[in-house]
């Protein structure tokens, strides 16, 4: 069949006239060719064609919700992912007859009793051109355009799709599409996950060993990150029994490491050095820039999230990590399996997405857009294919927050193996079983021990260039704190300034204890940084302070929460915007400073982030994202302290918003429980400082208990706030 007719027959279809000049005629004259030395010729499967059109321009997309939603909401039957993606097949593939049969035959319910479908609702070719006229008529596409990306589902709808896969492959396609990838591509789906156990045996063996046990975490990270296949992911468990002081050092050093342990020469345009040193570099006077190395990125795994396991009155965790390692290898399209593609973006750092550039590819956009993809998506396109890889309704409600409690070593590494591997997967384990084995149809290759080889590679990892971006002693000039603005009375002292200024220059050794919430990195208007670097060197240097006027046990509460943003030290599009790893920074400047980490008590305020879908609906894994319930709270002392807290505090976050209006006048205020947790350990002559003091809840609380309290706020507007609260507050006190 030569290329002109065959195209008469596509204009003829679709009612759609061109110059015959406009279409990609080499391309098809390839396929025609191809088809012809098989003798295979064009026979139009119509069901397919509507498939392809409907689903491309969403001509039933209201149908189709309005059919599932009828079925939740009148009915009560609820569909699984899968299960809706069929119903959606049949509906746009035309086959609404077959659909009714089935939903009559499973549920007694005929769909053309829901007035969403009725006896005219058999789909034609008639149907199809009166919608796509419809959308013509919208004038947002042109004409041409409409008819390029109908010519790609129309040649895919008149040959056989797996021999024009194979054409435009130039290779013979057998299996699924990371079959193809495997074989032609030399993709590796070998090794998927990795589980670190660290118990208290773990703990014993480095002692004896003489190896502190971040040296050898760091080993097994860094081995694992080599191990695994790309899109892997890595989860590190922490048994309760480790001490609270050991088990939140050991989380600080796997995250940041993990994080952050590789040094790379990024060449990509979005990595811009020159820039982010000259930021960091006119923020912090101090810096050393040659051993800084701002040319080289650092990267490693990303951190997704940490599971707090809640037995009796101790936690366990589980921190979870995905390896995304840069891969700049061509891949096919995954629809067409054609290799002219181009490269698109990177959706998140190290992870490239491409774009098909094959005009006949019937995953074009409504728009004639080529179909976009990444390895990654793909990965994940594929654990739906394969019901077995479905988790249960029962396992999604159970770890649907990030806090937990009475869960058994077996529901956690279920759990894990559910949610981050696939059937058939190996799963490599340390520390945790003694023979390989067979769970949930994976095979789990069990490694004994931890202890591989001696090293060093934390303490050379904490000695490198990246703590030398924002590990500096400030050299600015401290404010004599009597002269700054202040409000006293017999409890308080309010001043107006910045913190760490006015606490270089109070006495040393000289309060008590400490509490704080301070800013969030770049999560308020009134809190912003260019990159981490300026904010850690922030944090650092007022943590000095705080620890200069602390008398030898003092206590410092420090609350923060590891939310979403961007870094700013790779890419400072949306691209960067990651899981942030302040408390795991916190936990290493602090202990730079002397600060001994004693306890990390979990602020679990409920089921309140409700902005993050837990999985969006889908039911397989790598979709599964808890819902992010906790914050820390951390205890650190000056010297020891043998002060001991609750691990958990339960309260909900303070309700700010009521209609609209913020009734507090503060956007981040955290709740009174906070500070009360030290302050009422305290006695009467007794100082406690907050030096980010806020809307002023550390004071009010601590005149409360009659205790002395000083407040450092640098907002004119927040410390003005903070007199007014406190004052109401001492008012309605002498009431009583």
């Amino acid at each position: 069949m030569l290329v002109e007719e065959y195209l008469r027959i596509f204009e003829k279809y679709f009612e759609i006239y061109l110059d015959q000049n406009s279409y990609p005629i080499d391309e098809l004259q390839n396929v025609l060719v191809h088809f012809k030395s098989k003798e295979v010729q064009p026979k139009l499967n119509e069901h397919a064609l509507f498939g392809y059109v409907n689903r491309k321009f969403g001509f039933f997309k209201n149908e189709i919700k309005g059919l599932i939603d009828y079925f939740a909401i009148k009915k009560k039957i609820y569909f699984t992912f899968i299960e809706k993606r069929e119903l959606a097949n049949f509906i746009n593939t035309g086959n609404i007859q077959i659909l009714r049969e089935k939903m009559i035959d499973r549920f007694n319910i005929d769909i053309l009793d829901t007035e969403i479908f009725n006896e005219n609702n058999n789909y034609s070719r008639k149907m199809l051109l009166e919608n796509i006229r419809a959308f013509q008529n919208q004038g947002k596409v042109t004409k041409n355009d409409v008819a390029m990306t109908l010519l790609g589902a129309f040649v895919f709808s008149t040959f056989p799709v797996q021999q024009l896969q194979s054409l435009f492959l130039n290779a013979d396609v057998n299996g699924n599409y990371i079959d193809i990838l495997k074989s032609k591509f030399n993709l590796s789906r070998s090794n998927s996950l990795s589980i670190i156990n660290i118990d208290d045996t773990t703990i014993l063996e480095a002692k004896k060993r003489k190896m502190t046990l971040s040296n050898m975490l760091a080993h097994v990270i860094k081995t694992s990150y080599d191990d695994l296949d790309n899109f892997s992911h890595l989860a590190i468990l922490v048994d309760s029994h480790i001490s609270e002081s050991e088990k939140w050092n050991i989380w600080s050093d796997s995250v940041l490491y993990a994080e952050k342990f590789r040094q790379v020469k990024e060449t990509k345009g979005y990595f811009h050095p020159d820039k982010i040193k000259n930021q960091t570099k006119n923020y912090i006077k101090e810096l050393e820039s040659r051993k800084a190395q701002f040319s080289l990125s650092n990267e490693g795994f990303t951190y997704l999230d940490t599971y707090i396991i809640r037995n009796h009155s101790s936690n366990g965790l589980v921190i979870l990590f995905e390896k995304n390692q840069k891969d700049e290898r061509v891949i096919p399209c995954p629809i067409c399996y054609s290799t002219n593609v181009r490269g698109n973006s990177y959706p998140k750092i190290n992870v490239k997405s491409w774009e098909c550039s094959n005009p006949l590819c019937p995953g074009r956009s409504k728009s004639n857009r080529g179909h976009r993809f990444s390895l990654n998506s793909e990965i994940m396109q594929i654990a739906t294919t394969n019901k077995k890889n479905i988790i249960s309704d029962s396992d999604l409600k159970k770890w649907k927050l990030d806090y937990v409690e009475e869960k058994s070593i077996t529901d956690v590494i279920k759990m894990i193996i559910q949610r981050y591997s696939l059937i058939n997967d190996v799963v490599v384990t340390y520390n945790l079983f003694t023979e390989d084995k067979k769970i949930l149809d994976r095979k789990i290759v069990s490694k004994t021990t931890l202890f591989t080889e001696i090293t060093n590679d934390f303490d050379k990892f904490e000695c490198s260039s990246f703590f030398k971006r924002f590990v500096y002693k400030s050299e600015k000039r401290t404010t004599e704190h009597e002269n700054k603005i202040k409000y006293q009375d017999d409890y308080l002292t309010m001043i107006n300034g910045d913190s760490t200024e006015v606490m270089a220059s109070m006495l040393e050794n000289s309060i008590d204890s400490a509490v704080t919430s301070p800013p969030y990195y770049n999560a308020r208007e009134y809190a912003q940084w260019e990159n981490i670097y300026t904010y850690l060197y922030d944090m650092y240097n007022n943590a000095l302070q705080v620890y200069h006027i602390l008398k030898p046990g003092g206590i410092y509460l420090f609350n923060i929460f590891d939310y979403f943003d961007n870094e700013n030290t790779i890419a400072f599009s949306a691209m960067g915007k990651k899981r942030m790893i302040l408390g795991a920074y916190i936990i290493n400047i602090f202990r730079r400073i002397g600060f001994k980490l004693n306890e990390n008590i979990i602020w679990f305020k409920g089921e309140i982030q409700g902005n993050r879908a837990f999985n969006q609906g889908n039911p397989f894994p790598f979709y599964q994202a808890p819902l992010n319930t906790w914050e820390h709270i951390f205890v650190f002392s000056k010297g020891k302290n043998q002060l001991k807290f609750d691990s958990v505090l339960k309260e909900p976050p303070v309700k700010k918003m009521v209609r609209g209006r913020n009734i507090l006048g503060h956007t981040a205020p955290f709740p009174e429980h906070v500070p009360e947790l030290l302050i009422r350990r305290l006695k009467h002559n007794q100082v406690i400082i907050d030096p980010y003091v806020g809307s002023g809840t550390t004071n009010i609380v601590a005149h409360r208990y009659l205790i002395n309290s000083i407040g450092i706020e640098r907002s004119k507007q927040y410390y003005q706030l903070a007199i007014r609260r406190y004052q109401m507050e001492s008012e309605n006190f002498k009431l009583f």
